[in-house]
C-alpha cells in the first residue's frame, strides 16, 4: 500500500470496505467484471517505481488491456 494513499484508505474502508486508497473494489465492480489488480492506483501507472507491488507489471496489463479492447482476451 503506497503510503500516500493510508489516510484515505481508511476512510474509504470505513465508508465502503475494500479498497486501494481511492476507490472501493464495490464502486469498481460495475458492468462486465474482470477481477481486481494486486495494485493500487499509484502502482497502474508505475508511480512512485520503487513501491509497486511485486505481482503486478503495469507494461504488461496495459499491453494486455489494450489487446482485450481491440477483441482480445480479458487483461491478467
Amino acid at each position: 500500500r503506497d503510503p500516500l494513499l493510508v489516510p484515505s484508505y481508511w476512510i474509504v474502508q470505513g465508508m465502503e470496505g475494500e479498497n486501494d486508497g481511492l476507490v472501493s473494489v464495490s464502486s469498481a465492480t460495475w458492468g462486465t467484471y474482470l477481477g481486481t489488480l494486486p495494485a493500487d492506483h499509484m502502482d497502474e501507472v508505475g508511480q512512485p517505481p520503487l513501491s509497486i507491488h511485486p505481482a503486478y507489471d503495469q507494461k504488461k496489463f496495459f499491453v494486455s488491456l489494450g489487446a482485450f479492447l481491440y477483441g482480445g482476451p480479458a487483461p491478467l
